[in-house]
């Protein structure tokens, strides 16, 4: 039997990160898991990154050949609790031995799924969740509210990671790598101008996608967001002011006709959680 090559890449961020990483679970290197799971194209990936006095991985965006819009959160601790406003429980439940590996949107833009991972990296799925339409051609995906940004990874300047693939299919694998990342956006997130976190405070990022890229976002603001306003998401209730600065970033995905937009703010209120994935 012929040995599998062993195939190291090594990707650069030395505009954002500082010092070097081999760190499969990053978020930077997790879109790749498709191709070395199962030999398949990913797509573009593109990459954001939260900007404060310091650059954190806040995830990366894929579209894939099936159409379907992939988002992989640079979480530490990815195992996120879920909410939907009204709702009186968190899900799930209980802690899960297993953690979250990306988000998928479907093609029709009307529901999305979480893709889990346990320790021997078995996949499993989490229940189908429905998005929203807040106006014509413009959806809520979901929402992700942080207790602070240590819970996002450090960027750093350079990370390595490795996989082992038949002699035969070495090139074809490697390509699929190098089209990947072929006209790859890096995208900053901020929180709005003037903003900075503050204790009894939690970062939001709402996660919109808009087929006509004419939409104004900032006029449906507070009407569009997933932000907890009330237990069990936050630790007491909170009043939801009439005026929120916000800031919204136009996030470039080229097969997608239109935007992903992500848009930030700062919310009063303590999380019960270091991290919480929302919807309606």
């Amino acid at each position: 039997m012929s040995q599998n090559d062993l195939i190291a890449i090594t990707l650069d961020f030395r505009d954002f990160g500082k010092g070097r990483a081999q760190n499969s679970d990053s978020a930077l290197v997790r879109p790749f898991g498709v191709l070395i799971d199962e030999a398949k194209p990913i797509g573009r990936i593109n990459y954001l990154f939260y900007r404060s006095t310091r650059s954190f991985v806040f995830g990366a965006l894929c579209f894939t050949p099936g159409r379907r819009l992939l988002f992989f959160p640079g979480l530490v601790v990815r195992s996120p609790r879920w909410y939907n406003k009204g709702q009186e429980t968190l899900y799930p439940p209980t802690e899960r031995k297993s953690v979250i590996d990306h988000l998928t949107l479907e093609p029709d833009f009307e529901s999305y799924h979480a893709t889990m991972r346990d320790s021997a990296s078995t996949k499993s799925y989490l229940v189908t969740y429905k998005t929203r339409k807040i106006v014509d051609n413009l959806t809520c995906w979901f929402g992700l509210s942080l207790q602070s940004e240590k819970v996002l990874e450090e960027c750093p300047e350079r990370i390595e990671f490795r996989f082992r693939s038949p002699p035969q299919d070495s090139k074809r694998r490697v390509d699929i790598v190098m089209q990947s990342r072929e006209d790859a956006i890096f995208h900053i997130v901020e929180l709005p101008p003037g903003s900075k976190w503050v204790p009894d405070c939690f970062l939001h990022f709402d996660f919109l996608v808009d087929l006509q890229k004419d939409t104004s976002v900032e006029d449906l603001v507070p009407e569009l967001t997933t932000a907890p306003t009330s237990p069990p998401a936050l630790k007491k209730p909170v009043s939801v002011l009439d005026q929120i600065p916000v800031y919204s970033h136009h996030v470039t995905v080229p097969e997608i006709v239109g935007a992903i937009w992500v848009v930030t703010s700062m919310r009063v209120g303590e999380l019960t959680e270091q991290a919480l994935i929302g919807g309606f």
